[in-house]
């Protein structure tokens, strides 16, 4: 028991840990899932039937559509849309305009570097999430929990390194399947970078949010503000990029079941993860991530002949030092706020969030 702490609050305490555990162990389910079943939409040229910014708009609008049926479900003493400002709808915007950039950059990305290089240098979001985290939430991590998250990133990026015989799976990710150019690859390396920077920043932003007033309004209205953006940022995407395919074959054109499932994967794991940034932290969220991509390619060993999954001393090699990570930061405890207000948080109005119980 903590200095203070009182047996309710430490019930209460435990409850949201538990609360928090089953929507990781969902999120670390559902985002084991996804690139399977993206896999499996595929055509056998490599490309899709459907338009495919239609999928992450669909999922948006699903998160929508489902959290406001449970906000409509919950009792009116905790229904607190009239507390609602203008202020709070706009806040939103901020993660919700990030991540629909960022979903836009990653085919720009793939055009640029190999999809080795973007898996590697993809590790560092795990950094710069924990940067963030120290730096705007003001979350104070130990020295024991800094070496966790370095070595949570390297273990991400030894699964990827090529092995013998791997050159031909690094080419580029593209359709027409050729090497970037030396000349260029630094682009696609740099936007990698940035795509790390803006996950982790939207990440952090949307905790900050979640948790802010003391987690006066409930997840599924939070969610409401978040998804309603989302939407409106997708829509204006799709419009701008595929009008012209929309226009000529039809918005749903090619969606197969495995392509409503896939909308569906994708939903509810938005919806995991919301909840882990409410009741955890991010930095749960990308050891949660890191988990996913190992048992991703573990399954890919085993049911698969790619010569990429059955570089199997990488990934034993990932798996431990993972594992090691994971083990290491949880034996820290739940990182503590070091100081009351940061101007991010005075920028969204409220200073109270950082000092969140998790």
């Amino acid at each position: 028991m903590e200095d203070g702490e009182t047996p309710r609050s430490m019930l209460s305490r435990a409850c949201a840990t538990a609360k928090g555990g089953w929507f990781v162990l969902a999120a670390m389910v559902l985002m084991t899932t996804q690139p399977f079943l993206t896999a499996s939409t595929r055509t056998e040229s490599g490309g899709y039937d459907y338009v495919v910014m239609g999928v992450t708009l669909l999922a948006e609008c699903s998160k929508l559509l489902i959290s406001s049926v449970m906000y409509a479900c919950l009792p009116a003493s905790q229904r607190t849309h009239t507390q609602v400002m203008m202020r709070d709808i706009m806040q939103f915007a901020v993660p919700a305009l990030v991540y629909a950039a960022n979903n836009n950059v990653l085919f720009v990305i793939m055009s640029y570097t190999s999809s080795t290089s973007f898996q590697i240098l993809s590790a560092f979001k795990t950094v710069f999430t924990g940067l963030l985290f120290r730096v705007v939430l003001k979350r104070s991590l130990s020295g024991v929990q800094y070496a966790s998250i370095i070595l949570l990133a390297s273990g991400a990026a030894v699964a990827h390194l090529p092995g013998p015989g791997d050159a031909a799976e690094c080419g580029s990710g593209d359709a027409s399947g050729e090497p970037p150019s030396s000349n260029t690859a630094w682009i696609g390396d740099l936007l990698t970078i940035m795509s790390c920077v803006l996950s982790a920043f939207a990440g952090i932003y949307s905790e900050l949010l979640l948790k802010k007033d003391g987690g006066r309004h409930s997840l599924h209205l939070q969610n409401i503000m978040l998804y309603s953006w989302g939407v409106v940022f997708n829509s204006v995407a799709i419009a701008i990029r595929d009008h012209k395919t929309i226009s000529a074959n039809g918005f749903f054109h090619g969606f197969a079941p495995l392509v409503w499932l896939l909308v569906a994967n994708n939903a509810f794991n938005g919806l995991a993860i919301s909840a882990v940034l409410k009741f955890a932290d991010n930095i749960v969220r990308v050891f949660a991530h890191a988990a996913a991509m190992l048992l991703t390619m573990m399954l890919e060993a085993v049911f698969t002949s790619s010569t990429a999954a059955t570089a199997t001393a990488n990934l034993l090699v990932s798996i431990v030092v993972v594992g090691t990570a994971t083990v290491l930061y949880a034996q820290s405890g739940v990182p503590r706020p070091i100081r009351q207000a940061t101007d991010l948080v005075e920028m969204i109005g409220d200073s109270r969030a950082c000092r969140t119980s998790v």
